[in-house]
């Protein structure tokens, strides 16, 4: 089975209250993949959380339970997405093609 590389471009802008966030171009965001990382990226970002807290404890046992569901939750949507690019990558490889990063 092959493997897709893929980029993805953001920028970083101010809103209307001043707080920074994320801005993707439209046709860059709809892609499954991107998504999927996206998802993969908050549930290693919520897990390390959780890790950092087994030795320093400072969350709430409160704010760790919400902590997990949240990850729970974004693990369940990934799969999701995970089994249907699996399924699309497996289609690929059948046909003989590599999704390019200029394709996405």
């Amino acid at each position: 089975m092959g493997k897709n590389n893929f980029t993805l471009k953001y920028e970083i802008e101010i809103n209307e209250n001043g707080r920074p966030y994320i801005k993707f171009a439209k046709d860059n965001i709809d892609h499954p993949e991107h998504k999927f990382m996206a998802l993969e990226i908050s549930r290693y970002l919520l897990l390390g959380l959780l890790k950092d807290n087994e030795e320093a404890h400072d969350l709430t046992p409160q704010t760790e339970v919400e902590i997990i569901r949240a990850e729970d939750a974004l693990r369940q949507i990934a799969d999701e997405l995970a089994r249907l690019i699996k399924e699309q990558m497996d289609v690929m490889d059948d046909l003989g093609l590599d999704v390019k990063e200029d394709d996405v």
